[in-house]
């Protein structure tokens, strides 16, 4: 009979904490899911080649070019979200773009560093 009340409250936890949505309420969250998000979608060795070929114009460009926001990403975030914090929307958009400009923009410079460097040491050699 105590087995039964132990795997009956276990039970009730597992329901009552699957059954409640976690909402992200705080744009704290908001840009934090953000720049995880944009981590993992942005390619970094493209932005690396450009760099090592084009050198400058590779880290300028990546800098103006606006990128977007995938629509899967935005559906999924509508559904943690609540109505009446749409503006954590606009921050979660922001922030995407900003990371996948900085991460674009660095590995760019890295690329140019990168070509920069075996230039040098052939040279020396």
């Amino acid at each position: 009979m105590r087995k039964f009340f132990i795997v009956l409250l276990i039970s009730i936890f597992i329901i009552i904490s699957f059954g409640e949505q976690n909402f992200l309420t705080t744009p704290s969250q908001v840009e934090s899911l953000a720049r995880v998000h944009a981590n993992e979608d942005v390619n970094k060795f493209w932005p690396f080649l450009g760099g090592f070929v084009f050198g400058i114009i590779a880290p300028i460009y990546n800098y103006v070019v606006e990128p977007e926001v995938p629509a899967e990403r935005l559906v999924k975030l509508r559904s943690i979200i609540k109505s009446e914090d749409d503006y954590l929307i606009d921050i979660y958009v922001r922030t995407y773009k900003d990371e996948i400009k900085k991460i674009k923009v660095g590995m760019s410079f890295a690329g140019w560093g990168s070509f920069i460097a075996l230039l040098a040491i052939s040279i020396s050699t």
